[in-house]
């Protein structure tokens, strides 16, 4: 354990020399008012307009056509991923008529994930997140599509070639599991951009806190979607934790969810990321024309492709 430990301690570390780009002022914070601040006696009403401040920045990311775009393909692609990890045992057991332990030994092996993180980078930077997406994607539905026919051959289970097929399409599967959680993550660093040329400040703290908020939100609503779904056609807790059988048609809705409500929501995820402009390249005249501005230039003086650019990436006018 504690050979791990250092490991970790060793990688933040490294993370840290390597990432950091901003001083705190220039980040947004000021620490000798945020100290001054603290000595402060309590005062609701202070408390008050800052908790209104904060929601009133968070709608206001909203204004940024990419960033509107980027939490679509974000809130659908780790809502329908949380739906995935709590139906699979269910699916498991009723539908691929397996035990819960096999298909928790079947999930462990996401940690496949984990060491393909460098090809994902070079895919990333090769691609483009665009194009990375429609890998991503069509990978991801083809693995649930893989999922879906393994449940209907659910008849033929203990055969040697079925269990080794299965195997397959759950590594497959976990692979672009894993990609649908690296890709945003990859294009969140450069959504600030947009926004600098939009507000004239680093408000990244802010873009995260919203994203993160409305994350919190949409894992709570998926999950209480899915479970209102199979209640309503007929699931029964109690035989789950009794291990009996459930009725034929909860059993096709655990299925539906599974694969065919994941399908949907990545699909509507992938037609999304058609329209997504930003990358290194169009990220890369953003911030020429941010330090052009800095230095005292003047918004008549733009380039035609720059402006083109730069209205595509924010959705309003250069001129506001």
């Amino acid at each position: 354990m504690g050979f791990f430990i250092v490991l970790f301690a060793v990688f933040v570390f490294i993370a840290y020399k390597s990432t950091w780009e901003l001083t705190p002022e220039e980040a947004g914070f000021d620490e000798a008012a945020l100290e001054a601040e603290q000595k402060e006696p309590f005062n609701f009403g202070k408390w008050l307009k800052g908790v209104a401040d904060i929601f009133i920045g968070y709608f206001s990311t909203l204004r940024n056509k990419t960033f509107r775009k980027h939490i679509i393909i974000y809130l659908l692609g780790q809502s329908f991923l949380d739906i995935f990890g709590q139906v699979w045992l269910f699916f498991v057991l009723y539908n691929l008529n397996k035990p819960v332990a096999f298909g928790s030994a079947l999930l462990g092996m996401a940690l496949i994930g984990e060491p393909l993180k460098p090809v994902f980078g070079w895919i990333f930077a090769k691609l483009g997140p665009r194009k990375m997406f429609s890998l991503n994607f069509a990978g991801a539905i083809i693995g649930l599509l893989g999922l879906w026919g393994l449940w209907q051959t659910a008849a033929q289970n203990n055969t040697a070639v079925r269990n080794v097929m299965l195997y397959v399409v759950v590594v497959w599967w976990l692979i672009f599991r894993a990609m649908t959680w690296f890709i945003p993550w990859n294009v969140f660093p450069l959504i600030p951009d947009v926004d600098m040329i939009m507000a004239g400040e680093n408000r990244g703290g802010l873009y995260i806190g919203f994203q993160q908020f409305a994350r919190k939100i949409t894992a709570g609503l998926s999950a209480m979607a899915w479970g209102w779904y199979l209640g309503a056609n007929g699931f029964v807790e109690e035989a789950f934790k009794a291990g009996k059988p459930q009725p034929d048609q909860a059993v096709n809705a655990i299925g539906n969810v599974l694969v065919w409500w994941i399908i949907a929501g990545l699909a509507i995820a992938w037609i999304v990321s058609f329209t997504m402009k930003l990358d290194k390249k169009t990220d890369a005249v953003l911030l020429k024309e941010i330090d052009r501005l800095k230095a005292g230039g003047k918004k008549a003086d733009v380039e035609p492709e720059t402006k083109k650019i730069v209205e595509q990436l924010t959705g309003i006018k250069y001129e506001k």
